[in-house]
């Protein structure tokens, strides 16, 4: 007695190796104290990411492609961060601090469409995320009260997709979140 045989069989993921690739980049810091309790940063760094020997010809299950010369996934072009930190004395025991970051990510392409020209590439717009931190600790270091605020304008990005034969689903990043921290060093 035979089994039910389904229909029709399809793939709904498939995880395809490149054969080569290659990458170089730079990066660089500075850093400078602009005011004894003020230093201010800068950090930049420069990724050029590219598949040498990526494609698949003869697929009796997938369709062809060739992406061969084209941008890796998940590696952006550009990425910088600006850092602000002040540690002020307020009194005798006491100390102001406050860290200001702001971080841009260039666009990037998350997955290549299995259907050129009829789907698009899962692709991120580049954003920039502002990260804050402002409170008071003691003059020892033994602890400290602060407010913080990750993805303070609340930027909406994508940090990842999902791409199979259902469609293709991005992933959201965090969105703000503000909360109050409490440090105690022993």
């Amino acid at each position: 007695m035979g089994g039910i045989r389904p229909r029709h069989t399809f793939i709904t993921t498939a995880i395809i190796n490149a054969q080569s690739a290659r990458t170089w980049g730079v990066e660089g810091s500075l850093d400078w104290r602009i005011i004894d309790p003020l230093i201010l940063g800068v950090n930049a760094g420069y990724l050029n990411a590219k598949y040498l020997n990526f494609s698949l010809r003869d697929s009796t299950v997938l369709a062809p492609f060739n992406r061969d010369g084209q941008t890796m996934t998940h590696s952006p072009r550009w990425q910088v961060s600006l850092t602000a930190a002040l540690d002020q004395p307020i009194s005798e025991h006491y100390d102001l601090v406050a860290n200001l970051l702001g971080s841009y990510t260039d666009s990037m392409i998350f997955a290549y469409s299995s259907l050129p020209g009829i789907v698009p590439n899962d692709t991120a717009a580049a954003y920039w995320l502002v990260n804050a931190r402002v409170g008071v600790k003691t003059s020892d270091n033994r602890y400290g009260l602060y407010l913080v605020a990750n993805n303070l304008l609340d930027q909406v990005y994508y940090i990842g997709s999902n791409s199979s034969s259902f469609g293709n689903l991005l992933n959201y990043g965090t969105r703000r979140i503000v909360s109050i921290e409490a440090d105690v060093n022993f």
